[in-house]
């Protein structure tokens, strides 16, 4: 008996030819899901360590280091919306590259 043959999932680009280009138009999100292997640690990192909301960004940066977290630049970059945002390593955020943006 033969083994069974791998599942191969098509390269991103492959993928985003077959959604219609409409849907990649969603607008602004409200919220993004994570997929963790640990729950608990990284309820933990988001509640406690990051907070909900960054309302001074140079704050938030002096904070996270304190804490041990690390940042991927010097100083906050202008975003997307025109707003100051920083990135944490992922390896500090369970494997996912996290995106603050001052409110």
């Amino acid at each position: 008996m033969s083994a069974p043959a791998a599942r191969t999932l098509p390269s991103s680009k492959s993928f985003s030819q077959n959604i219609p280009s409409c849907l990649w138009k969603l607008g602004r999100l409200n919220h993004v899901a994570i997929a963790v292997p640990e729950l608990e640690r990284a309820r933990c990192l988001y509640r406690d360590v990051l907070g909900a909301q960054v309302d001074d960004i140079k704050a938030a940066m002096t904070e996270l280091k304190k804490k041990q977290m690390r940042i991927l630049s010097e100083e906050p970059k202008i975003g997307a919306h025109g707003k100051p945002v920083i990135f944490l390593h992922p390896k500090d955020c369970h494997g996912v590259l996290v995106e603050l943006e001052q409110a």
